[in-house]
């Protein structure tokens, strides 16, 4: 697994630099994560693919998403497809098809049962999950979503992305890194 630190080495390496001090590492960070920025600004938002699980809590329809929500990951721009594994290990599939006025027309939303459908808000800075019932026991959603590359945290951090994207973050990073050498 790559790490960030790895990925300013190449390309450091790729401009000719060789031996790189911690300082000019610190400042490749700031590079990258201003390159990762500026390619959502301009609308060049990365997608990549995730799955992930998260217990829901009996009783409660609707769930915050995001860095610090209740389901605390990178907000995805959208969910593809979900489930709920129940205690029995059994999956039970949730329609990720109901739309935002779908979710409004629901008369009763205090039923408790396993919800069926869900509506996701791709609010920022925190989405939202809307189901369409509140679930009667724990259990434990499965969500395989789209997110966006988001900034670094560390050196240290894991690139956690398709190995497709690793060139296209080294060749533009040695771009920027070479107009600051």
């Amino acid at each position: 697994m790559a790490t960030v630190q790895g990925i300013i080495n190449a390309a450091f390496n790729k401009i000719g630099l060789l031996v790189i001090a911690t300082t000019k590492s610190d400042k490749a960070l700031v590079s990258l994560n201003n390159m990762l920025s500026s390619w959502s600004a301009e609308g060049l938002v990365v997608p990549y693919r995730t799955s992930e699980n998260f217990s829901l809590v009996v009783g409660q329809s609707s769930y915050t998403i995001g860095a610090s929500g209740e389901f605390n990951t990178v907000r995805p721009l959208e969910i593809i497809s979900a489930y709920i594994r129940d205690s029995s290990n059994s999956d039970h599939s949730v329609a990720v098809t109901m739309t935002q006025q779908q979710y409004a027309d629901i008369v009763d939303k205090t039923i408790s049962t396993r919800p069926g459908r869900l509506y996701y808000d791709p609010q920022y800075a925190l989405g939202k999950i809307y189901f369409e019932s509140k679930p009667a026991t724990v259990e434990t959603l499965y969500l395989i979503s789209e997110k966006a590359i988001t900034e670094f945290a560390s050196l240290t951090a894991a690139v956690v992305l398709p190995d497709y994207y690793k060139e296209a973050l080294v060749y533009n990073l040695a771009i920027r890194l070479a107009l600051d050498e």
